[in-house]
């Protein structure tokens, strides 16, 4: 509504989904107006510095180039963001206003560090783990994820994000062919901030001595505030908005979609939970079947008619995260048809 008023648009992540974020992005390309997400660390120096082709501010363009010179082509990206310890009051532990949990408040910048890392480039496959609260699917909260994303040519990227930490935890670290770079407080910077750039080799080796020579140069930024930076680059897309900013939101939900249905494959769907749904969907003429797949087990439905298997696994991941997600909270009848739409069964 904001953006057909022609009101340029700044929005918290994570968003509703990708069918979202599309609207979004076409309704302010349609309307001549800005969309980009608040996410401050795309906007502290330090990227800039590390890595300025990779976004449209170029204020260190000859900075970043000596770094890439030391590190050479990047091969890695792993990060890890975690929060402290905080009461289960906490909104972020309320699924109907965080639904994603820790994948959507904390690993939402582990996967933008990531696609930064490698050029925005998008993963050709992802795995994903997690563990989440006890409370009961309706209210089950993913508390930590571990997420892998496989790129071309052998490339990955590793993270994790976790809620309820013994203590804050927030870094990035880029490996390179000739060296590394370590990004300390990656997420939340403090006004004065570093980057470490790390460079090793075998030192002396005897019978008596093993040694492992690190060079490793600090580089300061000062006087960085990365949110205030944020809304002086917001202000200047607003006069001429810039495609880049709304493509990095998409591909970052795209990511985060993905690996939210990865973190439920890595899940077992109780029997019971099953039999929640179909009560719910009034579909008692359809009975739930196990299908194992290795160590994991899940449960799809079946009328008497077979199913493709392909179909049957798709179709229980969309109804675990329309369970998951509180989707399942609209019209029961109208949750399964968004389910199982576009699907054929044999």
């Amino acid at each position: 509504k904001a953006i057909k008023k022609k009101k340029h648009v700044l929005v918290e992540k994570p968003m509703n989904g990708v069918k979202d974020v599309k609207l979004m992005i076409e309704a302010a390309k349609n309307n001549g107006v800005q969309f980009m997400d608040g996410v401050m660390m795309m906007h502290n120096p330090r990227l800039q510095k590390i890595l300025s082709n990779v976004t449209p501010i170029d204020d260190h363009k000859d900075e970043s180039k000596e770094v890439a010179e030391q590190v050479g082509e990047i091969r890695a990206v792993t990060s890890s963001f975690a929060t402290g310890p905080m009461d289960k009051s906490n909104i972020r532990y309320n699924p109907k206003l965080e639904p994603y949990g820790a994948l959507g408040d904390l690993g939402w910048y582990n996967i933008r560090i990531t696609l930064w890392g490698f050029g925005w480039k998008l993963p050709k496959e992802v795995r994903a783990e997690s563990n989440s609260t006890e409370e009961g699917w309706q209210s089950s909260v993913i508390e930590n994820v571990q997420v892998t994303l496989f790129y071309e040519d052998g490339k990955i990227g590793r993270f994790d994000a976790e809620f309820n930490n013994s203590c804050m935890r927030q870094w990035a670290r880029l490996v390179g062919t000739k060296g590394e770079v370590h990004i300390p407080n990656f997420v939340i910077a403090k006004t004065e901030d570093t980057f470490s750039i790390i460079q090793g080799a075998w030192g002396e080796f005897d019978t008596k001595k093993f040694d492992v020579e690190d060079k490793e140069s600090v580089v300061k930024i000062e006087k960085n505030v990365q949110e205030a930076n944020c809304i002086r680059h917001f202000a200047a897309a607003m006069r001429k908005p810039d495609d880049f900013w709304p493509s990095i939101a998409l591909k970052t939900q795209v990511n985060g979609n993905i690996i939210f249905v990865k973190h439920l494959d890595s899940c077992v769907c109780s029997t019971m939970v099953v039999l929640q749904i179909l009560q719910s969907q009034h579909l008692r003429f359809m009975k739930p079947i196990r299908i194992s797949f290795g160590t994991q087990t899940h449960f799809a439905f079946t009328t008497k008619v077979s199913v493709c298997v392909s179909y049957v696994r798709t179709l229980m991941l969309l109804i675990c995260t329309n369970a998951t997600q509180r989707l399942c909270s609209m019209h029961a009848s109208k949750a399964f048809e968004r389910a199982v739409s576009g699907f054929r069964f044999q």
